[in-house]
């Protein structure tokens, strides 16, 4: 099987950085915004996924398994920044996205979530 490089995932609506998956959603954004615009956060290091810029926020909803990334200018083309300290800056397309952790499956102990 082919491996796909970044900008053909990135063709295909799907971002990940670290442990942080991302991908472009067609659905209505819900819930509260996160002031801080954190995506994930590590809870040894304290080292976040976090959206850098101001046409976009992080919405967060206790009950969802993921968070919205939203687009607050629909008429803005500028690109949604997602920062991390031990990560390149990846850039998404200025449209609504949705997000979550990647968890690993260990045969073991089940479901766990990967550490970045």
């Amino acid at each position: 099987m082919k491996k796909l490089d970044e900008n053909e995932v990135k063709k295909r609506g799907v971002c990940i950085q670290g442990d942080v998956v991302i991908f472009k959603a067609d659905g209505t954004p819900e819930g509260e915004v996160d002031p801080k615009g954190i995506l994930a956060e590590g809870e040894v290091t304290g080292h976040a996924h976090r959206v850098k810029n101001k046409h976009a926020v992080v919405l967060t909803n206790p009950e969802a398994l993921f968070k919205w990334i939203k687009a607050l200018d629909n008429r803005s083309e500028e690109e949604i920044e997602v920062e991390h300290e031990e990560h390149k800056i990846i850039t998404l397309p200025h449209e609504n996205h949705i997000s979550w952790r990647q968890k690993e499956h260990n045969w073991i102990i089940g479901l766990r979530r990967t550490a970045d």
